[in-house]
């Protein structure tokens, strides 16, 4: 009989792409966590995720690693859809800032923690 390997619930959210509800139902087991003796580890069957991933994919074992390197694929093109989105925004805010600095005369100083406040969407507008 082959050792059974245990997951943490933070690995195998991450690394199985799974959230807090589809873990429900698995076997589950507490032991003390390696790095904070006051805490504890919720460990998960490896084998229990895997299945669980097989079923929710529709896939089979040896096609595990291609579906894991598919969601890893398209977990980073939306970060970085999202970053550049996010970069876009700042540069629409730091224009408008700009535009509107200058109506007045004054220009943007790159000291001004209230500038880069407002074109980081710290501050917004008039608050």
């Amino acid at each position: 009989m082959s050792e059974i390997k245990w997951i943490t619930k933070t690995d195998a959210k991450n690394n199985y792409f799974l959230k807090d509800d589809e873990l429900i139902n698995l076997e589950v087991k507490t032991a003390g966590c390696s790095w904070n003796k006051r805490k504890t580890s919720t460990l998960y069957k490896q084998n229990d995720i895997e299945s669980y991933f097989m079923i929710k994919h529709n896939i089979e074992r040896d096609e595990i690693e291609n579906k894991l390197e598919e969601l890893q694929e398209k977990k980073n093109e939306k970060k970085l859809k999202t970053a550049r989105a996010k970069k876009e925004k700042e540069q629409q805010r730091r224009e408008k800032l700009e535009n509107e600095l200058l109506k007045i005369g004054v220009e943007m100083r790159d000291d001004s923690n209230l500038c880069k406040g407002y074109i980081n969407k710290l501050y917004k507008a008039g608050h």
